[in-house]
């Protein structure tokens, strides 16, 4: 039982978070690693792409972290009425709360 709900709620997020900022760091390698060292090389701020790229993974990780322990009670209540439910655990788990 603990080993869906650790799929649930950790390895799901922890995969999609590696995706999407997967993605958007080979979208955005052509375009932002450009343009910083156009401006390193101009004189201006040196900003370094590692930093920036290192702080939108922190917040996204931050983020999804957030999420798993959001979701947490939802999933718990999911898996309650599933394993609670003879048949038609859907209805079992939706019912309820639609009737209060």
């Amino acid at each position: 039982m603990l080993s869906k709900f650790a799929v649930a709620i950790v390895v799901i997020p922890l995969v999609a978070l590696r995706r999407d900022t997967w993605s958007t760091q080979l979208a955005d390698r052509d375009g932002g690693v450009v343009e910083v060292r156009d401006r390193r090389r101009a004189g201006g701020i040196p900003v370094g792409a590692e930093g920036a790229r290192s702080a939108a993974w922190s917040v996204a990780a931050l983020w999804c972290m957030t999420a798993m322990i959001w979701y947490a009670p939802f999933v718990g209540y999911l898996m309650l009425a599933s394993a609670w439910a003879p048949r038609s655990p859907f209805l079992w788990a939706v019912l309820p709360p639609v009737s209060l």
